[in-house]
């Protein structure tokens, strides 16, 4: 069964992430396929002879049509997986119009605009023509049920996973690393690391430093470029925090990133899953993140991490306080999150995958 992933774009991301690694995992699988609808911003490099390249700039453009149907016929391709909104429009289009013994994967990972009406609209028209699709957490499950009216019969749970052989904080030398970023030994580093748009929490985050600016002790390092970047630079400089602040921008080495953390946090308003929660667990870091559907799935509070209500910059603050004094607490999370990984293995997400796909 010849499978063909369609996405977007290859840029940095949770999807591209994912893809990445699922290519990368299985050098010599024949069988698996990637073509990106275009080319944006920092692309993510996969190594992998099935990643077909594209030269498509524009985010409505008719060419990659005519690169997949060469390629759907080319190589007998069985199976569209279709990651994220554009791609699964393309899947749809290409099944109605040019091969209906396709069968058709819906793969949601949630970003904040598929929640826009027009997306809702396609899926309710989509439904007859898909065979599956995928939720990566059970607040996803429960938006195509609940929103989208897709049969539970339809639906396959599959969270996201964790490459165990990248993040792994034995691969990395934290001090130098921490001495790249002029941190010192004794520094509590408290780090972020997401698109930089305020549904991400970026605020929040910002919020705490200001409640800690007093405390020398305490760093903050941010990880990830967007819309907001600008305003978040303004604010550094307004509040006077470049001394207590580094912002890294975008970074293709997240394991080097996370070494230097003493804890980590997602402040996100929403989120379906997310990767950085179980990469962050991976590399041995407590994970504090808001109490919102998707995060509270995977972080269970004072088991594996700690979660705060939802924008409350006082609450995620003394969170920070508590793992910054507590260092039983600190090795109870890390000693938990470590067992819990176990569920979010790359090998048994792809064995998964294969049986969904069997399944058709």
């Amino acid at each position: 069964m010849k499978v063909l992933h369609l996405i977007d774009s290859l840029t940095f991301g949770g999807a591209a992430s994912l893809v990445k690694d699922i290519f990368e995992f299985q050098p010599g699988n024949t069988n698996i396929y990637l073509y990106p609808l275009r080319l944006k911003g920092n692309v993510v490099d996969i190594v992998h002879p099935n990643v077909i390249p594209t030269t498509s700039k524009f985010k409505y453009s008719l060419f990659p049509f005519f690169d997949l149907y060469k390629i759907i016929r080319q190589n007998n391709i069985d199976i569209l997986h279709c990651h994220l909104f554009r791609s699964q429009m393309c899947g749809y289009i290409l099944k109605v119009f040019c091969f209906q013994h396709l069968k058709l994967i819906f793969h949601r990972h949630g970003a904040p605009n598929e929640y826009w009406f027009a997306y809702v609209l396609f899926l309710l028209c989509s439904i007859s023509q898909v065979d599956y699709f995928i939720a990566i957490s059970k607040m996803a499950q429960g938006f195509l049920f609940e929103r989208a009216h897709v049969p539970k019969r339809k639906i396959q749970l599959l969270y996201n996973f964790v490459n165990l052989s990248k993040f792994d904080v034995s691969s990395v030398n934290v001090s130098q690393a921490r001495t790249k970023l002029a941190l010192k030994k004794t520094d509590f580093v408290v780090g972020f690391a997401a698109r930089i748009v305020e549904a991400k929490g970026w605020k929040e985050f910002i919020g705490s430093a200001v409640l800690l600016r007093e405390d020398r002790d305490i760093k903050f390092v941010i990880a990830g470029d967007g819309i907001d970047r600008p305003q978040l630079l303004s604010q550094l400089e307004r509040q006077q925090l470049e001394k207590q602040v580094i912002y890294l921008g975008y970074q293709s080495n997240m394991t080097d990133f996370y070494a230097v953390l003493n804890c980590f946090i997602i402040p996100s308003h929403f989120e379906t899953m997310g990767l950085t929660e179980i990469e962050a667990m991976a590399m041995e870091v407590p994970v504090i993140a808001s109490n919102v559907p998707g995060l509270n799935e995977i972080i269970e509070d004072r088991k594996n991490g700690l979660l705060f209500p939802n924008k409350d910059i006082k609450a995620l603050t003394d969170k920070i306080q508590l793992l910054r004094d507590n260092a039983t607490l600190r090795k109870a999370l890390i000693e938990q999150g470590r067992r819990d990984l176990q569920k979010y293995s790359l090998p048994e997400y792809l064995k998964r995958l294969d049986n969904i796909y069997a399944q058709i």
